[in-house]
C-alpha cells in the first residue's frame, strides 16, 4: 500500500483499530472489513485514492 494513497484491507483494519482504540471506543473488526468491501468498487482487495474519495463523498457507483 504505499505510494499513491493505495490501502489493502489488512492496512485498513489496522488503521481503524488504531484510531478507534485511541478514542476508547470498541474496535468491531467484521464491521470494518465490511466498509472496506463497501469502498473497495473493483473487489480487488485495494482501497485506491479514487475509491477512499468516492466512499468520503458518500456516493456509490451502484
Amino acid at each position: 500500500g504505499k505510494g499513491g494513497g493505495d490501502v489493502t484491507k489488512e492496512e485498513f483494519v489496522a488503521k481503524q483499530q488504531e484510531r478507534l482504540e485511541k478514542q476508547g471506543k470498541e474496535f468491531d473488526k467484521a464491521k470494518i472489513e465490511k466498509r472496506f468491501d463497501r469502498m473497495d468498487a473493483n473487489k480487488d482487495g485495494v482501497l485506491t485514492a479514487d475509491e477512499k474519495g468516492g466512499a468520503k463523498k458518500g456516493k456509490s457507483k451502484e
